[in-house]
């Protein structure tokens, strides 16, 4: 065999890459001394990383109306929802990763963790078209409605919105830790086979389904005929809060890599 196919050079005991001295016997042991064979390096990882997570999720209804209906309502009742979220990480990133080489094959061992700020943006939108008219602000659970306050007069200082319509953003401390394991082999000197793990958590971070409110207010539905301001008062729902979770992604990977 040439190369990496040879005990010599590439990961034997010879050379002083370890003696396998210090293992216990078992199945473990013998793991152990496969591990104190071949060559190691560990490189240490500092930068900055920048991570970004984009959603939504959309409700459509194509509804017909009951006959009879007060006020009347055309035949065609077409609603949609839509709920959008994003997440941008930036940050510090400090790590570590280890390469281990015996023969044939090869071991990465990656650790690192990122700290710093995400970005949370929601948008909340939806309409409602009767008979394929014009839209109307708002479906069945995105609503919105400016009440003019006590004195009636839309544009005063007493107005107040209800409704969860909207964009809203804020920003949030975040951590992302990541660990990562790569096996891989060498089909000749040049061709490499690797499979690879990842686990990555991401803290703090706004999505889609989390933020509908499921609280109707039948007051604020356009196809009602419009909304009578005595019928909603401030703080009435649907309405937006921030509600935050946490993300676990897993990865598989397989590849190939070819060098010359």
């Amino acid at each position: 065999a040439v190369g990496c196919g040879s005990d010599v050079g590439c990961g034997s005991r010879v050379g002083g890459c370890g003696s396998g001295v210090g293992c216990q016997n078992g199945p473990l042991g013998r793991l152990c001394n496969l591990l104190r064979k071949g060559t190691r390096r560990t490189d240490v990882l500092y930068g900055l990383r920048w991570t970004s997570l984009n959603e939504s999720l959309q409700v459509t209804e194509d509804l017909q109306a009951f006959t009879g209906t007060t006020p009347p309502l055309g035949d065609d009742l077409d609603v949609f929802d839509r709920f959008a979220t994003e997440n941008d990480f930036l940050g510090g990133e400090i790590g570590y990763e280890t390469e281990w080489l015996y023969r044939r094959w090869s071991l990465n061992l990656l650790s690192k963790v990122a700290i710093g700020n995400t970005r949370q943006r929601v948008d909340i939108n939806g309409e409602t078209r009767i008979d394929n008219g014009a839209p109307l602000t708002g479906g069945l659970l995105t609503q919105r409605f400016v009440h003019p306050g006590d004195d009636g007069i839309p544009g005063n200082e007493d107005d107040f919105v209800v409704g969860n319509i909207g964009s809203y953003e804020r920003d949030e401390f975040s951590m992302i830790p990541e660990l990562g394991l790569t096996m891989g082999y060498n089909l000749t000197q040049r061709l490499k086979l690797t499979a690879g793990y990842t686990l990555i958590y991401w803290s703090n971070v706004v999505r889609p389904g989390d933020q509908i409110d499921i609280d109707v207010n039948t007051a604020l539905l356009p196809q009602n005929g419009g909304t009578d301001p005595n019928d909603v008062v401030e703080g009435d729902h649907p309405r937006f809060e921030f509600r935050q979770t946490d993300l676990w992604a897993q990865f598989l990977s397989l590849g190939a890599e070819y060098t010359w």
